[in-house]
Parts: C-alpha cells; sequence; structure tokens
C-alpha cells in the first residue's frame, strides 16, 4: 500500500499546505490525490488563517503608521 493512502485527511492537508508554502507543485497535487471533502475543507480553512495571520500583521503595521501621520487639530 502506498505511503500516501495510509495517510490521515489532516496529515494530507497540512502536505498540500506544506508543498504550498514551499512552491513544490508536485508535493500539492500528490497530497490532494484522494484528499475527500472534509480534508478539502481543512486545507482551505488552513489557508484562510494564514493569510488572515498576515493581513493583521500588515493592518497592525499600517495602524502603527497611520497614528503618527494624523494631523493634529488646531
Amino acid at each position: 500500500m502506498r505511503d500516501a493512502a495510509q495517510k490521515a485527511p489532516r496529515d494530507r492537508a497540512l502536505d498540500v499546505v506544506r508543498g504550498y508554502a514551499d512552491h513544490d507543485a508536485a508535493a500539492v497535487h500528490q497530497a490532494l490525490d484522494g484528499l475527500d471533502a472534509g480534508g478539502s475543507l481543512e486545507v482551505y480553512a488552513i489557508l484562510i488563517l494564514d493569510v488572515l495571520a498576515e493581513f493583521r500583521q500588515v493592518a497592525a503595521a499600517l495602524a502603527d503608521e497611520w497614528v503618527y501621520d494624523i494631523p493634529e487639530h488646531s
């Protein structure tokens, strides 16, 4: 039996995300092979949480800059 067939859906989902992060299309395709709907949703959830974390960091950095750029009222 193939190693990929023995992996739990969560492990396969994490393999997709790792392949995506490493820009490894072959690893992504291999991990997606046979991934069920629940596993696919987990992949999307992980990717969305990562994007939201990056967005939060960017928003916080911009907010810090904007605080210093606010003109004072006379």
